[in-house]
């Protein structure tokens, strides 16, 4: 398993970890949509297949329009580690 297919399958990993300590805590997970199966199931095809993740982050009461230096700066250093680190294109869904 090359370098990228095992940081993709600990990214995996983590997330189902950060899900199970969230559903303990508040009863209700992070997973809005498919569940911890399809995760899994993801999670094994990085072992055999090659995986392309993409990552989404939802903030609604963010403005495209009056986003903050801070704020752009932020997204630009979390694509830059999610693109270099585990070949991850992300994606952020705002208000216009």
């Amino acid at each position: 398993m090359g370098f990228i297919t095992r940081k993709k399958t600990d990214l995996i990993t983590h997330l189902m970890r950060r899900n199970e300590l969230q559903s303990g805590k508040a009863g209700v997970g992070r997973i809005i949509l498919g569940d911890m199966d399809i995760l899994e199931q993801i999670r094994e095809m990085t072992h055999t297949c090659i995986v392309s993740i993409k990552m989404f982050i939802v903030q609604p009461g963010l403005s495209k329009k009056t986003a903050s230096v801070d704020q752009m700066q932020l997204l630009g250093v979390t694509d830059n580690y999610l693109n270099e680190t585990y070949q991850i294109e992300l994606a952020v869904i705002c208000s216009k």
